[in-house]
């Protein structure tokens, strides 16, 4: 077996074995909408700081969508995640953050593309949302790439889609039999490929209610003495603030620098 192969299935079960003991360690929800939801309720990890954390750019209302949008994603993701772990209890479904450690050993010269929400990727590369291994006595298998998404866009699925087989074609000693899972909400896609690899996961919720549990979380959970939705009514309020200094230009010196930041331009 070539050395660097070793040394990759050495890690495949490293952290096939990491997976494992935290999900052990980590009280799981049951499978139903309720389960989940109640679940990510409970143990999003300071949904305010995460939030708050995210902002890049001018701090504008067009700004404040996307936030809200990588938000919504991320806990999305976490759902997916939580009831994949569940679903396929005869496998080891390795989260996000691990895939992404396997892909950086499997492709060590491609650069890092980080991103403020935690959606990290890598340049050139489709790194899935997750692995699904299953383990036979020592040996590991990959069997399943992951992808969460709750967009019907088919344009991305097919650039996805693209982007896994190519994965495939490259490294066969790992892929060769990895079917690729959409994970999506219960209406699932209106143009799903017609093809035995590509599979569909649907999750016990429909768009508009994840919708809805989105803005709830947004809206109401807690964080330090305010909740996410009073931090974007605040936020809003300065925008306004400032586009008032702005038109009559009249910005007072202590929002000189603050504009600057937020709008990326010298004032």
């Amino acid at each position: 077996m070539d050395e660097r192969i070793r040394r990759l299935r050495i890690s495949l079960d490293d952290l096939v074995g990491e997976q494992i003991d935290e999900s052990q360690a980590r009280p799981l929800a049951g499978i139903s909408k309720e389960d989940l939801f109640s679940f990510i309720e409970s143990n999003f990890p300071d949904a305010y700081k995460f939030f708050t954390g995210i902002i890049l750019g001018p701090l504008n209302v067009e700004g404040l969508n996307e936030i809200s949008r990588r938000f919504a994603g991320k806990i999305f993701e976490e759902v997916a995640f939580i009831y994949l772990v569940q679903h396929l209890r005869d496998f080891t479904v390795l989260s996000p953050k691990r895939t992404k450690r396997f892909f950086d050993l499997l492709y060590p010269n491609a650069s890092d593309i980080a991103n403020p929400a935690g959606f990290d990727s890598l340049d050139r590369v489709q790194v899935p949302d997750g692995l699904i291994v299953k383990s036979y006595g020592s040996s590991r298998k990959i069997t399943g790439f992951c992808e969460f998404t709750i967009t019907e866009n088919h344009e991305i699925v097919e650039r996805k889609v693209k982007g896994y087989l190519a994965i495939q074609s490259e490294h066969t000693e790992f892929f060769r039999r990895a079917n690729l899972y959409f994970v999506t909400p219960h209406e699932g896609f209106r143009c799903f490929p017609q093809d035995t690899r590509f599979r569909m996961i649907t999750l016990p919720f429909t768009r508009a209610e994840f919708g809805h549990f989105v803005r709830s979380l947004y809206t109401n959970h807690p964080g330090g003495s305010a909740s996410i939705g009073d931090f974007v009514k605040r936020a809003i309020e300065q925008i306004s603030r400032a586009a008032n200094y702005m038109s009559n230009g009249d910005v007072p010196e202590h929002q000189r620098e603050y504009l600057a930041v937020r709008s990326n331009h010298p004032l």
